[in-house]
């Protein structure tokens, strides 16, 4: 097992419950395994990377300590299948690595889960109230303020949110792998996020919106210098490196 191929546990009461995640995560999983109740962690012969957790019955504190006991590397993340703040952040304060809330689409739980494994904590939009940074725990993005993207940081961030890597993004813009990168780090920026895959979860709840508020107010998006025709490529700051 890989790191790029983690291993995922999945504590969840409910036969269709633990097929339907299985069903959304496999592919991004190869090894999953299963338990109805934490006490039959037991029974797993190796220790996953990530175990998610459907935190539907309350018992948290119990089941999380039960756990850490048995596995100490390990991250967890709860499922709520209400959007509840105080249960969120009771979680957090448990040791929860993430609260994922109950109305995320299957690609934004592959990204947060993504988040999580790469030592970053997710909290729900409800919950953002909550101040990890209180508790000694890394914040997550979750600002909604308003952010000037170009036409050219937008197709990255479209492509990143679809899980294209640098050279995929290259080849279907037509520009070189060293430019992607400079946009990549460029848009980063902008969005002072730490990683691409805090980028991509942005992308998946702005860029869409923004696209469809330009066409509606029937204005094109601000340009990049560096897309005109002939226009040299831009080379990345060597001290960003």
């Amino acid at each position: 097992m890989t790191v790029s191929d983690p291993s995922l546990g999945l504590v969840a009461e409910g036969q269709i419950y633990r097929e339907g995640i299985k069903a959304l995560l496999r592919e991004h999983f190869p090894l999953i395994l299963e338990a109805e109740h934490a006490d039959d962690v037991a029974r797993w012969s190796v220790e996953p990377d990530l175990i998610v957790i459907d935190a539907a019955d309350g018992g948290d504190d119990c089941v999380h300590t039960a756990l850490t006991n048995r596995f100490r590397n390990v991250r967890i993340v709860y499922m709520l299948r209400h959007a509840s703040h105080d249960h969120a952040v009771a979680l957090i304060r448990h040791g929860a690595h993430g609260v994922l809330g109950p109305d995320l689409t299957p690609e934004v739980l592959v990204l947060y889960l993504r988040l999580v494994l790469a030592g970053q904590t997710a909290i729900p939009e409800f919950a953002l109230s909550f101040n990890p940074a209180e508790h000694q725990l890394p914040r997550i993005l979750g600002d909604d303020v308003e952010i000037p993207i170009t036409v050219r940081e937008r197709q990255i961030l479209e492509e990143l949110a679809n899980g294209r890597g640098n050279k995929s993004i290259a080849r279907m813009l037509g520009i070189s792998e060293q430019t992607v990168k400079f946009y990549v780090k460029s848009v980063m920026r902008k969005l002072k996020v730490t990683n691409r895959t805090q980028a991509a979860i942005w992308a998946l709840s702005h860029v869409a919106h923004a696209a469809s508020h330009d066409l509606a107010a029937g204005m094109a998006p601000q340009d990049d210098e560096h897309d005109s025709a002939h226009a040299l490529e831009p080379v990345p700051n060597p001290v960003t490196h």
